[in-house]
């Protein structure tokens, strides 16, 4: 709530039919500009309902792209319990993308107020996995 700016990841980014959820009307709500990343040409349609998207600040040519085209990789996020595990998997191979990391589900998320990476090992070396991959993916651009 004190950010000029949201950024939204939207949930499904992989499917052709637009889809919207309360991540990005959030940024809206809050007075927020929103940098939503969703599916193909979710900003075209927000813009078309009205919404300033501030492009003359912020470049949004990638709303156009495939999802393979603007993704660097997939992350399962709280993997494992309740969840299951291996729908990161499944997209990665769906957009031809690697899995960067798989990051999860663990009591300290709720336990403590400090990040989790300083109380936990294992989410340390998973979160170390993701910043790995992601600086050899963007050291090549």
């Amino acid at each position: 709530e004190d950010s000029w700016v949201n950024v939204v990841v939207e949930s499904i980014i992989s499917q052709n039919n637009l889809f919207i959820t309360e991540k990005t009307w959030k940024a809206f709500v809050n007075y927020q500009i929103p940098l939503v990343f969703g599916c193909k040409g979710i900003n075209k349609y927000l813009k078309s309902l009205g919404y300033d998207l501030f492009e003359d600040v912020f470049d949004l040519s990638y709303d156009d792209g495939l999802p393979h085209e603007r993704l660097f990789g997939v992350v399962e996020n709280m993997t494992g319990g309740i969840f299951g595990k291996g729908a990161a998997s499944e997209m990665a191979e769906e957009l031809q993308l690697p899995v960067l990391s798989e990051i999860s589900l663990l009591s300290e998320y709720s336990d403590s107020f400090e990040p989790v990476v300083y109380v936990n090992e294992t989410s340390e070396k998973e979160f170390l996995k993701l910043m790995n991959n992601l600086d050899k993916i963007t050291s090549d651009l």
